[in-house]
C-alpha cells in the first residue's frame, strides 16, 4: 500500500523504495531516541522534554480538519493528530529535522542533514517525472514513509522528513 500511495509520481516507484524489515522499522531514532517512544507521547511537551531536554518550543493546536498538535522546536517538528477527533489519540503523522543538530538513525546509519548520503550505504534513488531525486524508506505493511532529500550534485542532505499517509 505504500509504494502505491506515496510514490505514485514517481517512475517505477516499486523499485525505488527502500524497504525496511519490522525490526529495522522498530528500531528507527531520532537523536536516538526510539521513534515509537516519541509516538507513545502523543504529542505530550513533557513527555517530548524528557526525550529532547529543556527545548524552546512553541506548539500550535488545531481543530480542523482534525485534532491537531503542532509542535516546532529548535531542531525538529512534530505534527500529532487526533484523525477520531476524541482529544486523546494523536498519533505522530509528520516529524522534519530542522538542522544538523538533529539526527535520524534508520537501518543503523546515523544521518543528519548536511551529511552526504554516503553514509546511508547503498540505498535506492527515486527519480520524480522533474527530475528530483530523494531517497524514501517504506515498508510492505505500514502507509508511511522517510523521505530523504539531498542536493543532486553534492549529494549532501538537505531534509529529512516523515509522513503517515492514511
Amino acid at each position: 500500500m505504500l509504494i502505491l500511495i506515496v510514490l505514485s509520481s514517481y517512475k517505477s516507484p516499486a523499485q525505488n523504495v527502500n524497504i525496511l524489515t519490522e525490526s529495522e522499522y522498530s528500531n528507527i531514532l531520532i537523536n536516538d531516541v526510539n521513534w515509537n517512544q516519541i509516538k507513545e507521547t502523543q504529542g505530550n511537551l513533557f513527555e517530548l522534554k524528557t526525550y529532547f531536554g529543556t527545548i524552546k518550543s512553541s506548539i500550535n493546536t488545531k481543530t480542523e480538519p482534525s485534532l491537531a498538535k503542532e509542535i516546532k522546536m529548535a531542531n525538529f517538528y512534530f505534527l500529532f493528530e487526533d484523525r477520531l477527533g476524541v482529544g486523546n489519540n494523536y498519533e505522530l503523522t509528520d516529524f522534519s529535522i530542522m538542522n544538523n543538530q538533529g539526527s535520524l538513525t534508520v537501518k543503523g546509519k546515523m544521518i543528519t542533514i548536511g551529511d552526504n548520503i554516503s553514509k546511508l550505504g547503498q540505498v535506492l534513488i527515486n527519480t520524480n517525472s522533474k527530475g528530483e531525486k530523494k531517497i524514501i524508506f517504506g515498508t510492505n505493511y505500514t502507509s508511511d514513509g522517510i523521505w530523504i532529500s539531498f542536493n543532486q550534485s553534492t549529494k549532501l542532505i538537505t531534509k529529512i522528513e516523515y509522513t503517515l499517509y492514511d
